[in-house]
């Protein structure tokens, strides 16, 4: 069985959805980084 190739990210539109330049709210912060871990943690129990 062959693997499906991932398509290549264009690096234009992954810098355009970071919305660079954007103020992000230090409270913000803690949100993103409590989503980060809740992910890795779903990643780690399925692998």
């Amino acid at each position: 069985m062959t693997r499906k190739r991932r398509p290549r990210s264009d690096p234009i539109e992954i810098e355009l959805a970071l919305n660079p330049g954007a103020f992000i709210a230090y409270s913000a912060c803690f949100s993103f980084v409590s989503d980060l871990d809740e992910v890795a943690a779903k990643i780690a129990y399925s692998g």
